[in-house]
């Protein structure tokens, strides 16, 4: 079978941890068993922002997977609140999972530091593309007044550029 996450396996050193933020513990369990198939080290599970921001303050986290639908905090004030925080992980890589995907919601959850937007029902697929995205082709991360989050320009290089003065 072709290997569809070549990023990193369970037995290299480098090997990651994840961290799974969502309300529904059977889709967290889903989500631990594809993370581990992807080569997860460690997965944590986490049944609301308060338990997850307690989890990213004692544990080195190398991404989080969070659904946007729970309560009380959805996953978008969750992302919002990460990307506020202390530096140490509030450069996370943050992949968001939902059965809603309309354009307004990848836009909200881009606008709060969404790095990857996964629409349910996943699949291992999908879920490591998107994983193999944000960990060996991290976008630049920017922070800026009311922003905080991984670049959301996807092109390379900016309309009319090769025609600005170089002055």
């Amino acid at each position: 079978m072709r290997d569809l996450f070549p990023v990193r396996r369970a037995s290299d050193a480098s090997a990651w941890t994840a961290l799974v933020v969502d309300d529904h513990r059977f889709m967290r369990a889903i989500l631990w068993t594809m993370l581990a198939a992807l080569g997860a080290r460690r997965v944590f599970e986490a049944s609301n922002a308060a338990a997850a921001l307690e989890i990213l303050a004692e544990e080195h986290v190398d991404v989080v997977v969070l659904d946007y639908r729970m309560t009380p905090v959805d996953g978008v004030s969750l992302a919002r609140v990460v990307r506020s925080l202390n530096e140490r992980f509030r450069t996370v890589p943050i992949v968001m999972v939902s059965g809603h995907g309309s354009r307004s919601l990848v836009q909200r959850a881009r606008d709060a530091g969404v790095d990857e937007f996964v629409s349910k029902p996943l699949t291992v697929r999908a879920l490591a593309k998107r994983l193999d995205s944000v960990m060996t082709r991290p976008r630049s991360f920017v922070e800026c007044a009311g922003f905080a989050g991984p670049d959301r320009r996807r092109r390379r290089g900016v309309p009319g550029e090769s025609r600005r003065r170089a002055s």
